[in-house]
């Protein structure tokens, strides 16, 4: 949740999902989305799948 929060302060799209221990999140940077999970954020490569950001 931390990881969401910060972006979306930032000024970032971010999309959460999960419970307890596990969460997956997108978070867009220039138009991108990347593909994180728990305290891991991918920024090598961004994903090639449409995000739907709220």
């Amino acid at each position: 949740m931390t990881t969401g929060a910060l972006a979306k302060v930032l000024g970032l799209k971010a999309s959460i999902s999960g419970t307890g221990e596990y969460m997956v999140y997108y978070i867009q940077v220039d138009g991108k989305a990347y593909f994180g999970q728990n305290e891991t954020l991918n920024l090598n490569s961004p994903i090639p799948d449409k995000v739907f950001f709220q």
